[in-house]
Protein backbone atom coordinates (compact mmCIF):
# COMPACT_ATOMS: atom_id res chain seq x y z
CA UNK A 1 0.00 0.00 0.00
CA UNK A 2 1.29 3.49 -0.56
CA UNK A 3 1.76 5.65 2.16
CA UNK A 4 0.47 8.70 0.78
CA UNK A 5 -3.02 7.58 -1.00
CA UNK A 6 -5.83 6.08 1.25
CA UNK A 7 -8.60 5.97 -1.64
CA UNK A 8 -8.44 5.11 -5.39
CA UNK A 9 -12.37 5.86 -5.57
CA UNK A 10 -15.21 8.79 -5.02
CA UNK A 11 -15.95 7.20 -1.78
CA UNK A 12 -15.30 9.63 1.24
CA UNK A 13 -13.36 7.74 3.57
CA UNK A 14 -14.75 6.54 7.08
CA UNK A 15 -12.94 6.92 10.42
CA UNK A 16 -14.36 6.28 14.20
CA UNK A 17 -13.87 7.35 17.33
CA UNK A 18 -15.19 5.92 20.88
CA UNK A 19 -16.18 8.30 23.83
CA UNK A 20 -17.30 7.65 27.57
CA UNK A 21 -17.67 10.41 30.08
CA UNK A 22 -16.55 13.94 29.56
CA UNK A 23 -14.37 14.93 26.66
CA UNK A 24 -10.77 16.00 26.77
CA UNK A 25 -8.65 18.00 25.09
CA UNK A 26 -6.18 15.62 23.79
CA UNK A 27 -9.34 13.54 22.52
CA UNK A 28 -10.70 16.38 20.64
CA UNK A 29 -6.96 17.01 19.25
CA UNK A 30 -6.91 13.51 17.82
CA UNK A 31 -10.20 14.01 16.13
CA UNK A 32 -9.03 17.54 15.00
CA UNK A 33 -6.25 15.87 13.31
CA UNK A 34 -8.14 13.46 11.37
CA UNK A 35 -10.00 16.60 10.17
CA UNK A 36 -6.92 18.17 9.37
CA UNK A 37 -5.10 15.10 7.87
CA UNK A 38 -8.05 13.97 5.75
CA UNK A 39 -10.63 17.26 4.75
CA UNK A 40 -12.71 14.77 3.04
CA UNK A 41 -13.34 12.07 5.73
CA UNK A 42 -16.41 11.40 7.63
CA UNK A 43 -15.62 11.56 10.67
CA UNK A 44 -17.84 9.97 13.47
CA UNK A 45 -17.35 10.45 17.43
CA UNK A 46 -19.03 7.56 18.86
CA UNK A 47 -20.42 8.25 22.18
CA UNK A 48 -21.30 5.67 24.97
CA UNK A 49 -23.61 6.39 28.34
CA UNK A 50 -24.85 10.12 26.74
CA UNK A 51 -23.25 12.81 25.62
CA UNK A 52 -21.54 15.13 28.38
CA UNK A 53 -21.33 18.20 26.86
CA UNK A 54 -18.45 20.91 27.10
CA UNK A 55 -16.13 23.14 24.89
CA UNK A 56 -14.39 20.42 23.31
CA UNK A 57 -17.58 18.81 22.20
CA UNK A 58 -19.07 22.53 21.18
CA UNK A 59 -15.95 22.99 18.78
CA UNK A 60 -15.84 19.25 16.87
CA UNK A 61 -19.98 19.82 16.67
CA UNK A 62 -18.62 23.15 14.55
CA UNK A 63 -15.79 20.93 12.85
CA UNK A 64 -18.67 20.03 9.21
CA UNK A 65 -17.16 16.89 8.63
CA UNK A 66 -17.39 15.54 12.62
CA UNK A 67 -20.59 14.08 13.58
CA UNK A 68 -21.16 12.93 17.18
CA UNK A 69 -23.23 9.68 17.09
CA UNK A 70 -25.12 7.80 20.32
CA UNK A 71 -24.60 4.66 20.91
CA UNK A 72 -27.45 2.50 21.16
CA UNK A 73 -25.85 -0.90 22.29
CA UNK A 74 -28.83 -4.00 21.14
CA UNK A 75 -28.62 -2.46 18.05
CA UNK A 76 -24.78 -1.86 17.10
CA UNK A 77 -24.43 -5.68 17.45
CA UNK A 78 -27.34 -6.97 16.30
CA UNK A 79 -25.96 -7.71 12.93
CA UNK A 80 -23.32 -10.11 15.09
CA UNK A 81 -23.97 -13.79 14.28
CA UNK A 82 -24.52 -14.32 17.63
CA UNK A 83 -26.44 -11.30 18.13
CA UNK A 84 -26.99 -8.83 20.45
CA UNK A 85 -28.19 -10.59 23.34
CA UNK A 86 -24.48 -12.08 24.70
CA UNK A 87 -22.58 -8.89 24.08
CA UNK A 88 -24.99 -6.81 25.67
CA UNK A 89 -24.87 -9.01 28.92
CA UNK A 90 -20.85 -8.99 28.26
CA UNK A 91 -20.94 -5.12 28.35
CA UNK A 92 -22.77 -5.19 31.29
CA UNK A 93 -20.19 -7.09 33.54
CA UNK A 94 -17.42 -4.76 32.37
CA UNK A 95 -16.20 -2.44 35.07
CA UNK A 96 -13.52 -0.65 32.36
CA UNK A 97 -14.32 1.78 29.95
CA UNK A 98 -11.64 0.64 27.47
CA UNK A 99 -12.86 -3.33 27.29
CA UNK A 100 -16.20 -1.84 27.00
CA UNK A 101 -14.36 0.34 23.94
CA UNK A 102 -12.74 -2.51 23.12
CA UNK A 103 -16.13 -4.03 21.80
CA UNK A 104 -17.62 -1.41 20.58
CA UNK A 105 -15.24 -0.54 17.84
CA UNK A 106 -15.31 -3.93 16.35
CA UNK A 107 -19.09 -3.85 15.99
CA UNK A 108 -19.06 -0.34 14.53
CA UNK A 109 -16.27 -1.90 12.30
CA UNK A 110 -18.36 -4.55 11.37
CA UNK A 111 -21.68 -2.87 11.04
CA UNK A 112 -20.16 0.24 9.09
CA UNK A 113 -16.45 0.17 7.82
CA UNK A 114 -14.23 1.87 7.91
CA UNK A 115 -10.97 3.17 10.08
CA UNK A 116 -11.32 3.05 14.10
CA UNK A 117 -8.76 5.36 15.62
CA UNK A 118 -7.80 5.53 19.91
CA UNK A 119 -8.28 9.07 20.96
CA UNK A 120 -4.59 9.48 22.35
CA UNK A 121 -3.03 9.78 19.12
CA UNK A 122 -2.41 12.50 16.56
CA UNK A 123 -2.74 11.85 12.55
CA UNK A 124 0.61 12.23 10.77
CA UNK A 125 -0.16 11.22 7.30
CA UNK A 126 -3.66 9.76 5.97
CA UNK A 127 -4.55 6.39 6.42
CA UNK A 128 -5.35 3.79 3.77
CA UNK A 129 -9.34 2.89 3.21
CA UNK A 130 -10.25 -0.68 3.47
CA UNK A 131 -12.57 -0.29 1.45
CA UNK A 132 -10.16 -0.46 -1.32
CA UNK A 133 -7.57 -2.40 0.79
CA UNK A 134 -9.29 -4.65 2.99
CA UNK A 135 -8.55 -5.21 6.31
CA UNK A 136 -5.13 -4.49 8.21
CA UNK A 137 -4.18 -3.84 11.70
CA UNK A 138 -0.47 -2.39 13.06
CA UNK A 139 2.55 -4.36 14.98
CA UNK A 140 4.26 -2.77 17.53
CA UNK A 141 6.82 -3.90 19.66
CA UNK A 142 6.44 -5.00 22.90
CA UNK A 143 8.07 -6.48 25.99
CA UNK A 144 8.32 -10.46 25.44
CA UNK A 145 7.09 -10.94 28.98
CA UNK A 146 4.04 -8.74 28.51
CA UNK A 147 1.42 -11.22 27.85
CA UNK A 148 2.40 -13.31 30.79
CA UNK A 149 3.21 -10.52 32.83
CA UNK A 150 -0.73 -9.08 32.46
CA UNK A 151 -2.07 -12.18 32.78
CA UNK A 152 -0.31 -12.61 36.02
CA UNK A 153 2.04 -15.72 34.95
CA UNK A 154 5.56 -14.46 35.38
CA UNK A 155 7.55 -16.74 38.01
CA UNK A 156 10.77 -16.13 39.95
CA UNK A 157 13.04 -17.26 36.84
CA UNK A 158 11.70 -14.33 35.32
CA UNK A 159 13.67 -11.26 37.48
CA UNK A 160 16.94 -11.33 36.24
CA UNK A 161 15.08 -10.06 32.82
CA UNK A 162 12.69 -7.79 34.34
CA UNK A 163 15.72 -5.78 36.09
CA UNK A 164 17.12 -5.67 32.64
CA UNK A 165 14.64 -4.08 31.06
CA UNK A 166 14.08 -1.78 33.70
CA UNK A 167 17.29 -0.47 34.00
CA UNK A 168 16.83 -0.05 29.91
CA UNK A 169 13.82 1.81 29.86
CA UNK A 170 15.57 4.03 32.77
CA UNK A 171 18.29 5.04 30.97
CA UNK A 172 16.49 5.61 27.91
CA UNK A 173 13.71 7.78 30.40
CA UNK A 174 16.49 9.61 31.67
CA UNK A 175 18.13 10.63 27.84
CA UNK A 176 14.33 11.91 27.00
CA UNK A 177 13.84 13.46 30.00
CA UNK A 178 17.24 15.34 31.23
CA UNK A 179 18.81 15.59 27.46
CA UNK A 180 15.59 15.18 25.16
CA UNK A 181 17.18 12.55 23.43
CA UNK A 182 20.94 13.69 22.62
CA UNK A 183 22.86 11.34 23.95
CA UNK A 184 21.16 8.63 22.04
CA UNK A 185 20.40 6.34 24.39
CA UNK A 186 16.57 6.66 23.58
CA UNK A 187 16.32 5.96 20.54
CA UNK A 188 18.20 3.36 20.04
CA UNK A 189 16.24 -0.26 18.54
CA UNK A 190 14.46 -2.83 20.86
CA UNK A 191 16.28 -5.56 21.90
CA UNK A 192 15.33 -8.36 19.77
CA UNK A 193 16.28 -10.49 22.91
CA UNK A 194 13.52 -8.98 25.06
CA UNK A 195 11.22 -7.86 22.45
CA UNK A 196 8.28 -9.23 19.79
CA UNK A 197 6.13 -7.71 17.56
CA UNK A 198 2.24 -7.60 18.56
CA UNK A 199 -0.78 -6.62 16.95
CA UNK A 200 -2.69 -3.09 18.64
CA UNK A 201 -5.70 -2.21 18.14
CA UNK A 202 -5.37 1.47 18.63
CA UNK A 203 -6.20 1.66 14.80
CA UNK A 204 -8.13 -1.05 12.81
CA UNK A 205 -9.43 -0.83 9.21
CA UNK A 206 -11.97 -3.19 7.87
CA UNK A 207 -14.38 -2.73 5.09
CA UNK A 208 -18.36 -3.80 6.43
CA UNK A 209 -18.98 -6.92 7.56
CA UNK A 210 -14.91 -7.81 7.46
CA UNK A 211 -13.81 -11.31 8.33
CA UNK A 212 -11.18 -10.53 10.70
CA UNK A 213 -13.62 -8.58 12.53
CA UNK A 214 -16.28 -11.06 12.58
CA UNK A 215 -13.87 -13.43 14.00
CA UNK A 216 -12.64 -10.95 16.78
CA UNK A 217 -16.24 -10.56 17.96
CA UNK A 218 -16.91 -14.14 17.96
CA UNK A 219 -13.76 -14.94 20.03
CA UNK A 220 -14.52 -12.17 22.14
CA UNK A 221 -17.42 -14.31 23.99
CA UNK A 222 -14.76 -16.80 24.68
CA UNK A 223 -12.14 -15.24 26.20
CA UNK A 224 -11.63 -13.69 30.08
CA UNK A 225 -12.88 -10.29 30.21
CA UNK A 226 -11.39 -10.00 33.58
CA UNK A 227 -7.65 -9.94 32.35
CA UNK A 228 -6.25 -6.66 31.03
CA UNK A 229 -6.25 -6.66 26.88
CA UNK A 230 -8.01 -9.67 26.62
CA UNK A 231 -10.24 -7.67 24.58
CA UNK A 232 -8.10 -5.60 23.39
CA UNK A 233 -4.53 -6.33 21.54
CA UNK A 234 -4.47 -9.80 22.99
CA UNK A 235 -7.90 -10.70 21.02
CA UNK A 236 -6.59 -9.31 17.61
CA UNK A 237 -3.24 -10.79 17.90
CA UNK A 238 -4.21 -13.82 18.32
CA UNK A 239 -7.03 -13.78 15.87
CA UNK A 240 -4.66 -12.63 13.39
CA UNK A 241 -2.65 -15.04 13.70
CA UNK A 242 -5.36 -17.88 13.20
CA UNK A 243 -6.21 -16.58 10.51
CA UNK A 244 -3.98 -14.42 8.40
CA UNK A 245 -5.47 -14.25 5.07
CA UNK A 246 -7.83 -11.90 6.56
CA UNK A 247 -5.75 -9.52 7.70
CA UNK A 248 -2.89 -7.42 6.70
CA UNK A 249 -0.38 -7.04 9.37
CA UNK A 250 1.66 -3.05 9.01
CA UNK A 251 4.80 -2.71 10.68
CA UNK A 252 5.64 -0.41 13.52
CA UNK A 253 6.42 2.10 11.69
CA UNK A 254 3.04 2.92 10.18
CA UNK A 255 0.97 3.32 13.70
CA UNK A 256 3.37 2.85 16.33
CA UNK A 257 6.94 3.89 15.91
CA UNK A 258 8.04 4.03 19.50
CA UNK A 259 7.25 1.47 22.02
CA UNK A 260 4.73 1.71 24.15
CA UNK A 261 6.96 1.60 26.94
CA UNK A 262 8.63 4.73 25.62
CA UNK A 263 5.74 6.49 24.12
CA UNK A 264 7.15 9.09 26.91
CA UNK A 265 9.70 10.10 23.77
CA UNK A 266 6.61 11.56 22.02
CA UNK A 267 7.05 14.16 24.69
CA UNK A 268 10.15 14.52 25.11
CA UNK A 269 12.29 13.64 22.89
CA UNK A 270 13.72 16.60 20.51
CA UNK A 271 15.55 14.20 18.43
CA UNK A 272 12.74 11.97 17.11
CA UNK A 273 11.69 11.97 13.97
CA UNK A 274 9.12 9.83 13.08
CA UNK A 275 9.95 7.57 9.79
CA UNK A 276 9.06 8.68 6.31
CA UNK A 277 5.72 6.11 6.12
CA UNK A 278 4.32 6.99 9.64
CA UNK A 279 0.84 7.73 9.40
CA UNK A 280 -0.78 7.98 13.34
CA UNK A 281 1.45 9.03 16.34
CA UNK A 282 -0.22 6.97 19.29
CA UNK A 283 1.24 8.06 22.91
CA UNK A 284 -0.44 5.50 24.95
CA UNK A 285 -3.07 7.66 27.00
CA UNK A 286 -2.95 4.82 29.72
CA UNK A 287 1.41 5.57 30.25
CA UNK A 288 0.81 9.44 30.56
CA UNK A 289 -3.16 10.02 32.47
CA UNK A 290 -1.91 13.20 34.65
CA UNK A 291 -0.41 14.62 31.77
CA UNK A 292 -3.28 14.35 29.20
CA UNK A 293 -5.92 15.04 31.79
CA UNK A 294 -4.45 18.66 32.84
CA UNK A 295 -3.54 19.13 28.94
CA UNK A 296 -5.18 22.20 27.38
CA UNK A 297 -4.57 24.34 24.28
CA UNK A 298 -3.07 26.90 26.26
CA UNK A 299 0.02 24.62 27.15
CA UNK A 300 3.37 26.59 26.36
CA UNK A 301 4.77 23.14 25.21
CA UNK A 302 2.94 23.69 21.84
CA UNK A 303 4.66 26.96 20.75
CA UNK A 304 7.98 25.66 22.37
CA UNK A 305 8.81 21.81 22.00
CA UNK A 306 10.23 20.03 19.10
CA UNK A 307 9.05 16.51 20.53
CA UNK A 308 6.96 15.00 18.13
CA UNK A 309 3.20 15.59 20.12
CA UNK A 310 3.87 19.16 20.57
CA UNK A 311 5.03 19.59 16.77
CA UNK A 312 2.73 17.91 15.33
CA UNK A 313 -0.35 19.25 17.39
CA UNK A 314 0.88 22.78 16.60
CA UNK A 315 0.02 21.90 13.23
CA UNK A 316 -3.30 20.57 14.22
CA UNK A 317 -3.83 23.84 15.94
CA UNK A 318 -2.81 26.57 13.66
CA UNK A 319 -5.15 24.50 10.50
CA UNK A 320 -8.02 24.29 13.45
CA UNK A 321 -7.85 27.91 13.55
CA UNK A 322 -7.77 28.89 10.22
CA UNK A 323 -11.01 26.73 9.96
CA UNK A 324 -12.49 28.43 12.28
CA UNK A 325 -11.48 31.43 10.34
CA UNK A 326 -13.54 31.01 7.38
CA UNK A 327 -15.95 29.70 9.21
CA UNK A 328 -16.35 33.06 11.05
CA UNK A 329 -15.72 34.79 7.65
CA UNK A 330 -18.02 32.68 5.70
CA UNK A 331 -20.95 33.41 8.67
CA UNK A 332 -20.29 37.31 8.87
CA UNK A 333 -20.66 37.40 5.27
CA UNK A 334 -24.61 36.21 4.76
Amino acid sequence: MSPTMYSVTARRPRLHFVWMGRLPYYARLAIESAATVMPDAEITLHVHGGVNRNIHIERLERTTTVAIDEICVPELFEQCAAGADPYVRLIERLTSPAAISNLLRLAILHREGGVYLDTDIVMIRPVHDPADHGAFVGREWVWEQNRRRVAGERDTGDRMDVATWAADWALRRLDSRLARGAWGIAGRPPDPRRSRLQVNNAVIGAPPGSRFVARALDAALDVDPTVRFALGPTLLDDVAHAAPRDVQLLPPSRFYAVPPAHSFRYFEDETLELPRDAQILHVVASNHRRLLDRLDETDPRFERSAAPYWRHGRRVRAAGHQRRLRTAVAVGGR
